[in-house]
C-alpha cells in the first residue's frame, strides 16, 4: 500500500507539478502515517484496501460504543482506562488517515481514467 502510494505521489509530482497539491498532501500524509504505523503496530500486516465501506461504518460504530462504555467506568481504573483510550485513539487516528487515503487514491484513479478517455 505504501509503495503503490509513493508511486502515485511521484506520478502526481512529475506530471503536474503545479496542480493538486491538495492530493499531494494527503498521499504524503498517508504515507508517512503507514510509516509511524509500521514502527508502531509491527504486527499488523494486513491489507486495509479490501476492506469495504460498510464494514468501516459498523467498526466506527462499534468504536463510538465501546468509548461511550468507558467513560462510564469509576475513577478506580482511571489510570488503566487511560491507557486504553490512548490506544483507541490513536487506532481511530490512523482509521481515519487510512480512509482519507483511500478517498484520495480514489480521486486520483478516477482521475486518471478521465484524463486517459479523453486523450
Amino acid at each position: 500500500m505504501e509503495e503503490k502510494a509513493k508511486q502515485e505521489l511521484e506520478m502526481l509530482e512529475s506530471q503536474y507539478p503545479n496542480h493538486f497539491d491538495y492530493l499531494k498532501l494527503e498521499l504524503k500524509s498517508f504515507i508517512f502515517q503507514l510509516q509511524c504505523q509500521q514502527q508502531h503496530l509491527p504486527e499488523t500486516s494486513t491489507s486495509h484496501s479490501s476492506i469495504a465501506i460498510t464494514q468501516e461504518s459498523t467498526s466506527l460504530n462499534q468504536r463510538k460504543k465501546r468509548k461511550s462504555t468507558h467513560i462510564d467506568e469509576g475513577s478506580d481504573s482511571s489510570e488503566y482506562s487511560g491507557k486504553k483510550k490512548k490506544k483507541k485513539s490513536r487506532r481511530s487516528r490512523v482509521d481515519e488517515v487510512l480512509e482519507r487515503a483511500q478517498a484520495c487514491l480514489e480521486k486520483i484513479r478516477h482521475f486518471k481514467k478521465s484524463f486517459l478517455s479523453n486523450s
